[in-house]
């Protein structure tokens, strides 16, 4: 089939060049990996080891996978690699960070690069270092590197929120919050700062009343529809039922499809009905 000939292609250019531009690191070190536990199962099912049969991959056919087929794997991971991220459209807009983001330019000798570039290149080598760190279980590193991240871009959304989440988790909840607020003076203008405050009051601190004000500023701009949801029920939990239901009707209006809404407006209902 054309499909799995140009997956089988793939896959062998991938080996290929995995090994012939990445002389250490992941790419090597997992490609030899697989060379070795194909050979590995090779001897197991044949009964010997030819040392030769390691290196070289063709001769690899035994054991029910050859190097076409494993040629083939790596060609669709390729595929699935390349094609996923062209199509994923995130809903909301989110910071052009992320980890391992290198812009092309990072790759190619120049003389001159914009300040922009520079900034964008240096907080996804750091994103890139605290994943590690993060997957490693170095979670004070990756807390210094977000408030790194900060400094480097102050309307990184992203770096405030993964910090407060980790300062809150190791209960530095003051140096969380004070985080937080920074995060608002920096970008008064978006939804995220004053929700991030509000859900630290409502559930971190478990104080909803002292979360409400803050919800209330987040719904000022444009936001996710999950952000009426706690505003709902952080009035609930004050005792504020009917501002809770309006705020359920308001959405079941804007989305009349919306089954969490309509359970919700039928319970506050039933609730009022019987405390009246």
């Amino acid at each position: 089939m054309p499909v799995m000939k140009f997956c089988t292609f793939m896959g062998q250019k991938t080996l290929l060049s995995s090994l012939r531009k990445f002389r250490w690191g992941v790419a090597k070190w997992a490609t030899v990996k697989v060379y070795l536990g194909v050979a590995t199962l090779r001897a197991k099912l044949v009964g010997s080891w030819d040392k030769t049969a390691v290196w070289s991959v063709p001769q690899i056919r035994d054991g029910g996978m050859s190097m076409n087929r494993l040629a083939l794997l790596f060609g669709l991971l390729s595929v699935v690699v390349w094609v996923v991220p062209q199509r994923a459209q995130p809903q909301y807009p989110t910071h052009p960070h992320f980890v391992w983001g290198l812009v092309p330019s990072f790759f190619k000798a120049h003389r001159t690069h914009s300040d922009q570039e520079v900034v964008d290149n240096a907080i996804a080598i750091l994103l890139g270092i605290g994943d590690y760190c993060w997957h490693e279980g170095f979670h004070y590193q990756v807390i210094r590197i977000q408030k790194a991240c900060v400094e480097l871009d102050p309307q990184f959304s992203e770096a405030y929120e993964n910090a407060a989440w980790l300062l809150v988790s190791y209960n530095r909840k003051e140096e969380a919050l004070a985080l937080l607020q920074r995060y608002l003076r920096e970008n008064p203008n978006r939804y995220e700062p004053y929700y991030e405050i509000g859900w630290f009051y409502y559930h971190w601190q478990k104080q909803p009343a002292e979360a409400i004000p803050w919800l209330e500023k987040a719904l000022r701009f444009p936001h996710p529809p999950i952000i009426e949801h706690t505003l709902a029920h952080a009035y609930e939990r004050v005792g504020r039922l009917e501002e809770a239901l309006a705020v359920w009707e308001n959405k079941l209006k804007r989305y009349p499809n919306d089954l969490v809404a309509k359970r919700q407006v039928e319970r506050l209902r039933q609730l009022l009905q019987q405390k009246r």
